[in-house]
C-alpha cells in the first residue's frame, strides 16, 4: 500500500480538484475498490483543450459504457483550437442534456458545423452559472443567435464577443467581453446588469459620436462593479472621465492605452481619482505613444487643453503617398495655426504619384519658417522645385539630415546645402559631393545610391538606418507619474521607456504579459523595485539588445523571439548575455524564425543546455534545413522538442523528398507539427513516419487544387484515426487531429 492510499478520503478529494478529470478516471479507475468507488461520487472537471485525441477517444468510449460518469460533470472546457473538429464529435456522441449537474460550460473556436448543435441544446441547460464562447472568428451573427438563446436566470459568469445581445435584466456577476464602444457600456448597460462585481473587456474601440457629461445623471450604476480591466482604450481622457461616474466604488482598475496621446496626463489623472475614484486600491495600466507625425487629422476635434498639449510635440512629418485631400486638409491647418511649424522637426516632401507637392507646399510655406527643421527628405525634385530651394536651402542651417533621390539636380543641390551641423546625408552619386568633399567633416552617416570602388577608399560610406526621433518633451509627461502622489500616496510606483517612436509609461508590474525591446530602448525606473516584469511570458528581443548592458529581466518566460533587423550585424550573441536577460529555466517556445544568419549550430547548442523545459521550436525553414545537417544537433532536439513550427509563406518547408525522410527519421518524437508542403501526399509520409503525431496543420500552394485528395483524406481518416479541416485561403490549409492508429 503506498502513503497517497493511506490518505482519508477528504483529503483525496480536496487533490483530485486539482486534477482534470479524465486524468482522475484514466489514472485511478479499477485501481482499487476505495478509490473506483471515491472517484464516482465528486464532481468532475472536464478540460478537453490540447488534449490528444486518443485520450479524448479512450475518455469518450469510458463515458459510453459507465453512463453515471455523466451524472458528475460539473465543469466542461470544448475547443477546436489545434484539435480540429472535437467540438462536433463529443456533441455527437453526447447530448449535454444528459449532464444533471453541468454548472460551467465553454467553447473554444466553434465552427460552422457546431452552430446548430449548440442552439439545440442550449435553451434547456437551465443551471449554468458560467458560460464562455471564446475565440469567436467571423461568426458575428451565429454568436448573437447563440447568445440570444442562453438561459439568464442562474448565470453568474459570462465570457463573450460583444455586448448587443444583453437586452433584459440577469444576475451576472463576472463578464468578459472581446469588444464594445463606450456608448454600449453607457447607455443602459448596468440596468440589465446591476449585480456585477467583474468586468474585462479586450478592446473599447472608438465609435462615431461622443458621450457627453449632462446625460450622467439619468443612467444606472454600477455600485457592486469592484473590478475592471480594459486591455485596449481607444476614447478620450474626456470621454473615460465622464464613464468613471458610473463606478463610484470600483476598487481595482487596469487600463492600457498604448496609442492615445490623451491617456498620458498624470496630474488630470490624480484629479480624477480623487474626485471620481476615492476608493481605489489597485491601479495598473500602460499608456504609450506612437510618433508618426500624423496627428494633425484630429486637432479641430479636440478640446483646449490636448490641443496644447499635442502642439507641444515634435513632429516628423512625412507627406509622401498622402492623397491630396488630406495634404490640402493639412496645410489648411497649417495656415490657421502657423506655430505648428516651430513643431516640425522633420519634413519629407514627395513628387512621387503627387505631382507637384513640393512646389505647392513651398510655395505656401517656405523652409525658412521651419525654424526647428532638422531632418529634411526631397524626392523626384523638378525644375520648378530647383529654382524654390536656390533660394530657401542657404537659409536652413540647421539641418542635420538631407535626404534627396531621383533627381537630375543632385550636383547644384549639393553646392548651395548648409553643412556646418550636417551629420546624415543620402545622395544620387559620390561625383555630386566632391567639390564640397571639405564640408563634410560632420557627416557621420552617408547614402549613396552609386560610386566606383575606388571612391570608397575616402571611408564616408555609411549606410543608416531611420533616423531616431523621440525628444524631452515626451519625458517631463512621463515623469509626472513619478511623484509622491503615486509612490508614497498609494504605492503605485511607475518607470517609463522610450525607443524609436514609442514612448510608454506603466505601472510596476508590467501589467501585460507580452512585450518587445527594440534597439535604443531605454528604462527609465521611479523608485527601485524588484520583479518589474514577473508578469510578462511573451518576450520579443532584437539581437542587439542582447548585452551585458541590458536593463530587462524576464523570470517568469514562457516564449521568447529573437529578431535581427540590420544585415550588418556580425557579433553573435552571447548565451551568457542571454541569461542576464531571460531566466531560460522556464523557457517553452523559442522563436527563431527572424533570426536568420545569425543562427548556428553551436548557439542551439548551448541554448538547449540551458533551457530544460523547452519544448516548443518555431524557424525559418530555410534555417532548419541548416540545421538539419548537424545529426548530434538533431539528436538533441529529438530529445526535448515536442511541437515544431516549420513555415515560412511560400516556401517549402523541405526542399527535396529527401530532407523530409531525414526529418522523419531524426525527429520521431514530434506531437505537434506546422509546415508547408507542395503535394498533399506528403501528408501521409508524416502520418506513416511521425508515429507520436497528434495535431499537424499543413499549407499548401494556393493555387494548387487540393479538391482531388479530399475523397482520399475521408478515405484514410479511420485508418489513421483523424479529424481533419481544410480551410481555403491563401495559402490552403489543412488540419488534422489524429488519435491511435487503428490495427
Amino acid at each position: 500500500m503506498t502513503i497517497f492510499e493511506t490518505l482519508p478520503n477528504e483529503i483525496l478529494i480536496e487533490i483530485f480538484e486539482y486534477f482534470n478529470g479524465f486524468d482522475i478516471f484514466l489514472s485511478f479507475n479499477q485501481l482499487n475498490s476505495r478509490l473506483n468507488h471515491l472517484i464516482r461520487t465528486i464532481p468532475i472537471h472536464l478540460n478537453f483543450q490540447h488534449i490528444h485525441k486518443t485520450l479524448f477517444d479512450q475518455f469518450c468510449l469510458l463515458i459510453q459504457s459507465n453512463s453515471s460518469i455523466k451524472q458528475q460533470i460539473s465543469s466542461l472546457i470544448l475547443s477546436n483550437k489545434d484539435t480540429c473538429g472535437q467540438i462536433d464529435l463529443f456533441l455527437s456522441n453526447f447530448s449535454l442534456k444528459d449532464f444533471p449537474i453541468l454548472r460551467s460550460l465553454t467553447f473554444i473556436q466553434i465552427e460552422q458545423q457546431n452552430i446548430n448543435q449548440i442552439k439545440s441544446i442550449l435553451p434547456f441547460l437551465v443551471n449554468l452559472q458560467t458560460f464562455r464562447l471564446l475565440d469567436l472568428y467571423d461568426l458575428t451573427n451565429e454568436h448573437n443567435e447563440i447568445i440570444s438563446l442562453l438561459p439568464l436566470s442562474n448565470l453568474r459568469y459570462l465570457s463573450i464577443s460583444s455586448l448587443t445581445f444583453i437586452k433584459s435584466q440577469s444576475n451576472l456577476t463576472y463578464l468578459t467581453v472581446s469588444g464594445c464602444t463606450l456608448d454600449q457600456l453607457f447607455y443602459q448597460f448596468f440596468e440589465h446588469i446591476p449585480l456585477l462585481k467583474y468586468l474585462k473587456i479586450e478592446n473599447i474601440y472608438k465609435a462615431s459620436h461622443s458621450i457627453k457629461n449632462h446625460h450622467c445623471s439619468i443612467y444606472h450604476r454600477a455600485f457592486h462593479l469592484k473590478q475592471m480591466i480594459i486591455n485596449n482604450y481607444e476614447y478620450l481622457f474626456d470621454e473615460f472621465e465622464i464613464f468613471v461616474q458610473l463606478l463610484p466604488n470600483l476598487q481595482q482598475l487596469t487600463i492600457s492605452a498604448l496609442d492615445n496621446l490623451c491617456m498620458i496626463d498624470a496630474q488630470r489623472w490624480e484629479v480624477l481619482i480623487k474626485s471620481s475614484l476615492k476608493i481605489l486600491r489597485t491601479f495598473q495600466f500602460i499608456f504609450g505613444l506612437y510618433c508618426r507625425g500624423q496627428l494633425f487629422y484630429t486637432f479641430d476635434q479636440l478640446n483646449n487643453r490636448f490641443s496644447q498639449l499635442i502642439r507641444r510635440i515634435p513632429l516628423q512629418l512625412n507627406l509622401q503617398h498622402v492623397q491630396k485631400h488630406l495634404f490640402d486638409e493639412f496645410c489648411l491647418q497649417l495656415s490657421f495655426y502657423p506655430e505648428i511649424k516651430q513643431q516640425i522637426h522633420s519634413l519629407y516632401l514627395s513628387n512621387r504619384d503627387s505631382t507637384g507637392q513640393i512646389e505647392r507646399f513651398l510655395t505656401s510655406f517656405p523652409l525658412q519658417d521651419f525654424s526647428h527643421l532638422q531632418f529634411l527628405t526631397l524626392t523626384d525634385i523638378d525644375q520648378a522645385n530647383h529654382l524654390q530651394l536656390t533660394s530657401m536651402l542657404p537659409l536652413a542651417s540647421s539641418l542635420r539630415s538631407f535626404c534627396m533621390s531621383h533627381t537630375d539636380y543632385d550636383h547644384e543641390i549639393l553646392t548651395i546645402l548648409p553643412m556646418s551641423n550636417l551629420q546624415q546625408l543620402s545622395i544620387l552619386s559620390f561625383h555630386s559631393i566632391q567639390t564640397r568633399i571639405n564640408d563634410t567633416l560632420n557627416i557621420t552617416k552617408l547614402t549613396i545610391l552609386s560610386c566606383l570602388m575606388d571612391d570608397l577608399f575616402y571611408h564616408l560610406f555609411d549606410y543608416f538606418p531611420q533616423m531616431q526621433y523621440l525628444h524631452h518633451h515626451y519625458i517631463r509627461d512621463l515623469q509626472a507619474f513619478q511623484n509622491e502622489f503615486w509612490w508614497k500616496e498609494h504605492q503605485w510606483y511607475v518607470e517609463y521607456s522610450s525607443e524609436k517612436y514609442l514612448a510608454e509609461v506603466y505601472t510596476i508590474p508590467y501589467p501585460s504579459r507580452t512585450m518587445q525591446i527594440n534597439l535604443n530602448t531605454k528604462r527609465y525606473p521611479g523608485k527601485i523595485v524588484s520583479n518589474v516584469f514577473d508578469q510578462v511570458k511573451y518576450v520579443t528581443l532584437n539581437h542587439e539588445v542582447v548585452n551585458e548592458n541590458c536593463q530587462y529581466y524576464f523570470s517568469k518566460i514562457h516564449t521568447l523571439e529573437l529578431l535581427l533587423h540590420r544585415s550588418n550585424v556580425l557579433q553573435p550573441m552571447k548565451i551568457e548575455d542571454l541569461r542576464r536577460i531571460v531566466n531560460l529555466n522556464c523557457l517553452k517556445h523559442l522563436n527563431i524564425s527572424q533570426y536568420g544568419r545569425m543562427l548556428t549550430c553551436e548557439f542551439m547548442f548551448d541554448l538547449l543546455k540551458q533551457s530544460v523545459n523547452l519544448s516548443w521550436i518555431t524557424i525559418n525553414p530555410e534555417d532548419f534545413l541548416i540545421l538539419l545537417k548537424d545529426d548530434e544537433l538533431c539528436q538533441d532536439l529529438n530529445r526535448i522538442i515536442r511541437k515544431m513550427d516549420i513555415l515560412k509563406y511560400g516556401h517549402p518547408s523541405f526542399k527535396t523528398s529527401e530532407d523530409m525522410r531525414k526529418f522523419c527519421a531524426f525527429f520521431s518524437n514530434i506531437e505537434q507539427l506546422t509546415c508547408y508542403v507542395m503535394e498533399p501526399n506528403d501528408v501521409f509520409t508524416f502520418l506513416n513516419h511521425l508515429t507520436k503525431l497528434s495535431t499537424i496543420d499543413v499549407c499548401f500552394p494556393a493555387t494548387m487544387n487540393y479538391e482531388p485528395f479530399v475523397e482520399l483524406f475521408d478515405e484514410q481518416s479511420q485508418k489513421f484515426n483523424y479529424t481533419y479541416r481544410v480551410e481555403s485561403m491563401n495559402p490552403t490549409k489543412l488540419s488534422m487531429w489524429i488519435g491511435k492508429r487503428m490495427k
